[in-house]
């Protein structure tokens, strides 16, 4: 997770799991929401940012949505958040990154 966000109150919607329509029956679905507040680095302005997880057998899509709060243009500063998440989650995930 991005430095300038904690956690908020989780929503966890386990989905429905099941088969997928016209594809292998033994697949099942299921998709997770997390919502939390980021701030922005400089003057701390709030932003909600949104990790929904996506499973379907062996491939989880990572969906993520930034929006701030007040700012009419952030900048870059959403998109920079979204940028910085996504290269954490791909070096937490490669299985020769030790922590």
């Amino acid at each position: 997770m991005p430095d300038d966000a904690e956690a908020g109150p989780d929503e966890d919607d386990p989905g429905e799991a099941g088969p997928q329509d016209g594809t292998d029956e033994g697949v099942a679905s299921a998709e997770v929401s997390i919502e939390v507040r980021a701030f922005s680095r400089w003057l701390r302005f709030p932003a909600d940012l949104v990790v929904r997880l996506t499973d379907e057998g062996e491939t989880t899509f990572v969906d993520l949505r930034s929006a701030s709060h007040f700012a009419q243009h952030d900048l870059g500063d959403n998109a920079d958040r979204i940028r910085r998440f996504l290269v954490d989650l791909d070096a937490r995930m490669d299985p020769g990154t030790e922590d």
